[in-house]
């Protein structure tokens, strides 16, 4: 608990539970830019896609203050990697750019290592303090379901250190 006003005294934005999120693949194109038949035809390639990742759970946490944001990591495995996550990663890539080229798939950037961020900072603060907080916190490894991916339109509120979103679509792995 960060207490009623993380802002002012961390200098954190934080994330409201609904939009708790995994960013499995970012585009480069704005959601104006986009037909409402490129979002259809883009929905039948990642539900063709994602039809061949079945269902897995990230273990994941505990809260770690980084430079921009308090994040959850995903546990990684011997290698350093998430195999399954890395999988819904490329059949996502895949869709996106049969729909729009590859030109509109930024690098993969911290996608490629799963994580959840609780919050965004919004103004300078003390990491220290914030770190402190944190480790108060500390809770075990829990693990999250990958069970569908979502399809948004997203809105960052860099003022309040928020990711909103519209879903335009939600998509069952391996069916």
């Amino acid at each position: 608990e960060l207490g009623d006003d993380p802002i002012g005294t961390y200098g954190l934005g934080t994330q409201p539970l609904e939009f708790l999120h995994f960013t499995v693949q970012m585009l480069r194109v704005h959601r104006s830019e986009v037909s409402d038949g490129e979002i259809d035809e883009l929905v039948d390639h990642l539900t063709k896609q994602v039809r061949k990742v079945a269902p897995f759970s990230l273990r994941v946490g505990p809260p770690q203050a980084g430079v921009h944001a308090v994040e959850m990591w995903v546990e990684p495995d011997a290698n350093g990697l998430n195999p399954q996550w890395t999988n819904l990663v490329e059949h996502t890539r895949t869709a996106a750019s049969s729909v729009f080229g590859p030109d509109a798939l930024p690098p993969l950037g911290p996608n490629a290592t799963p994580h959840t961020s609780l919050g965004y900072g919004v103004t300078n603060g003390d990491s220290g303090v914030l770190t402190s907080a944190l480790k108060r916190t500390r809770q075990p490894l829990v693990e999250v379901p990958v069970e569908q991916v979502h399809l948004l339109a997203v809105t960052q509120r860099p003022e309040q250190g928020q990711f909103v979103w519209d879903s335009l679509a939600t998509i069952e792995l391996g069916q």
